[in-house]
């Protein structure tokens, strides 16, 4: 069986006030973690079928989470 859906939620210290701010995506379709540059990219599909995508670094101590229930994917990334 394939997995049929993946949600995202990011959450991290932004901006020059290090504010907390946090983004949730549906429709995850591919998620890209570049180590070295310390960056990543989500790719999600908008619910009119339009492909986006949200960039984020990972240069905060950062945790990434994947959770599987019944083929769902809740991945969570937050830095602090």
């Amino acid at each position: 069986m394939a997995q049929s859906t993946a949600n995202l939620t990011l959450s991290g210290k932004t901006g020059p006030a290090q504010a907390m701010s946090s983004v949730s995506l549906q429709n995850l379709s591919a998620l890209n973690l570049n180590f070295g540059a310390s960056r990543g990219t989500a790719f999600f599909v908008t619910t009119s079928g339009q492909s986006r995508a949200v960039d984020f670094d990972m240069v905060l101590t950062t945790t990434l989470t994947d959770t599987i229930t019944s083929l769902v994917h809740a991945i969570t990334i937050a830095g602090s």
